[in-house]
């Protein structure tokens, strides 16, 4: 315009549906606070949208190994807080302190509205007659009232996808659920119980089963538990505790995320953009971790690990914009 030119430029991710998704790109992003106490470690880069004063805590023997990027026009040594005396390049080792070109949105992705499927009534998987039970590919895809299980279920699932909806799904003791077959398993319940030593999936690949949640309860995984699938919370707390642990994505809507004692979380991303999301004892997340705020504790660990492959998608997103669930999920 009368001789004088002007460019502006925007970059964007663009997932294989073609729109924008928010970035996964560090060990830890906290939309607030992030604190780091006792001798806790985030191994890889980590972030912040704040640029308010001393809202990113360093305790003495703890460290970010990596970059740390805090909120735009924000002042490293104002919102940066370590001990007295120290300097900063002490707690962000071979790394260094910079600034978001701009602040960054962790949408949620809308829940799916659950299928209707044909009633199969309450089942339980017990210790007479002798186990294993089985959810055969004949019995298809149903909605049960109550599945319990307490020994051995085996669900069949062919080469496609079995759909299992529970009203209160409950594996207690030693109850074991396998997946049998080449294809995956959807669940999508509204209770959950896990306790004892429990498992589900213990020795299939996380990207076969994918269980959807719509219960207010804390969805936990106590004690010797282990999940190997992704879950998708709609609003409830997680708390994964002592020895317990999930592998596979974990995405919630609820207001908390505790990780305690040893437990493990070997996820692609920890998306709880609502939560507050807190590390203690020696407990560990492997994949990248976003929270409303983040609080290390003890001998925790973040540490930013890529997945295998790029193909841990979770399906069925049911009316949620299907190319920003990909991109996330992917």
């Amino acid at each position: 315009v009368k001789g004088v030119t002007e460019t502006v430029r925007r970059s964007i991710i663009l997932t294989p549906g073609g729109s924008a998704m928010p970035p996964v790109d560090c060990a830890v992003f906290s939309l607030g606070d992030i604190t780091l106490t006792g001798s806790s470690k985030i191994l890889g880069n980590a972030g912040t949208n704040t640029t308010a004063e001393g809202k990113v805590k360093f305790a003495w023997s703890t460290a970010v190994d990596g970059d740390l990027s805090i909120g735009p026009e924000g002042v490293p040594s104002a919102v940066v807080s370590a001990p007295k005396g120290c300097p900063m390049d002490e707690y962000v080792k071979d790394g260094k302190v910079k600034n978001l070109p701009s602040t960054r949105s962790y949408p949620m992705p809308e829940f799916p509205t659950y299928p209707a499927l044909p009633n199969k009534g309450s089942y339980t998987a017990g210790w007479w007659p002798e186990p294993p039970y089985s959810i055969t590919e004949a019995d298809g895809d149903g909605w049960y009232s109550k599945l319990t299980v307490e020994s051995t279920l085996n669900i069949y699932v062919g080469s496609g996808t079995r759909r299992i909806r529970a009203d209160h799904l409950s594996i207690t003791g030693s109850g074991k659920i396998n997946i049998i077959g080449s294809g995956n398993l959807i669940l999508y319940v509204d209770k959950f119980t896990l306790t004892g030593g429990s498992k589900v999936n213990e020795n299939g690949s996380e990207k076969r089963l994918h269980m959807y949640y719509s219960g207010t309860d804390k969805l936990s995984v106590p004690g010797d538990t282990k999940f190997r699938g992704s879950v998708f919370a709609q609003r409830a707390s997680i708390d994964i505790g002592n020895s317990g642990g999930v592998t596979g994505h974990i995405i919630t809507g609820g207001p908390e995320v505790n990780i305690t004692g040893d437990a493990s979380a070997n996820v692609r991303v920890l998306y709880a953009p609502n939560a507050n999301v807190k590390l203690t004892g020696s407990g560990k997340v492997r994949g990248a971790l976003i929270g409303n705020t983040v609080r290390l504790e003890g001998d925790t660990k973040v540490v930013w690990q890529e997945p295998p492959d790029s193909q841990w998608g979770l399906p069925d997103f049911g009316s949620a914009p299907a190319s920003y669930a990909r991109g996330l999920w992917h």
